[in-house]
């Protein structure tokens, strides 16, 4: 089983991409929890330079207080980034848990 492999330059969707952006967010330092982070999403099939998939996991942040549902976000990565659904909703989970975990335990409403 391949992973699959975000990219710097993909795009959310632009109905999405618009919550999603992040203003100022540099990732120059790695700390322990960017390391769990890329270590639990690549775990989890999902592939990609550290700082991008870190990058990412912040405008699944920026998008949950955007008010966008963890399932708009799972399925605008699942189809900009060509992640399969239920890797979409695992790398939001992560995301959430590691970045925002105001946002508590993610529940998807439709397949993932």
């Amino acid at each position: 089983m391949a992973a699959s492999r975000i990219r710097p330059n993909s795009l959310l969707p632009s109905a999405v991409a618009a919550a999603l952006v992040v203003f100022g967010i540099g990732v120059a330092h790695a700390d322990s929890n960017d390391d769990d982070f890329v270590q639990k999403v690549n775990n989890s099939g999902v592939a990609g330079a550290p700082d991008d998939l870190i990058r990412v996991a912040h405008q699944v942040c920026e998008g949950l207080d955007g008010g966008n549902t963890p399932d708009a976000i799972r399925d605008a990565l699942a189809s900009q980034l060509g992640l399969r659904p239920d890797r979409a909703a695992i790398f939001v989970a992560f995301s959430a848990s590691h970045y925002c975990p105001k946002y508590g335990n993610l529940q998807f409403k439709t397949g993932s």
